[in-house]
């Protein structure tokens, strides 16, 4: 366990860039949050691994929306990515995002 929020995320991303490095073929994605400091909540993307297109997975519904914010296109978009390049050959694969959209079968 990681305290703070995004922590998770940013020991990935870590692990992930010193295992590239040692040579190993990745596949997955990783989230990368971005705090906007008195903008409100944080930016989402997320990174396709290896070297993949970083996509924007949330929407700006404003500072005082409530619920989820998650852009389902978009996360399904980088999430689709992903088998493409499993099929390439991968050493490791890396899937960091679960919540209620993927627990509704998606995403």
């Amino acid at each position: 366990m990681v305290r703070g929020s995004g922590g998770t995320d940013l020991v990935l991303c870590a692990r992930a860039r010193r295992l590239v490095a040692r040579g190993l073929r990745f596949c997955g994605t990783v989230q990368i949050n971005t705090e906007r400091p008195g903008a409100g909540p944080c930016d989402m993307d997320v990174k396709v691994l290896p070297e993949g297109a970083v996509l924007r997975i949330l929407q700006v519904r404003g500072r005082d929306a409530h619920g989820c914010r998650i852009d389902p296109l978009a996360h399904e978009t980088a999430v689709g990515i992903v088998p493409i390049r499993l099929a390439a050959r991968a050493d490791v694969l890396i899937v960091n995002t679960f919540g209620p959209h993927e627990a509704e079968g998606r995403g």
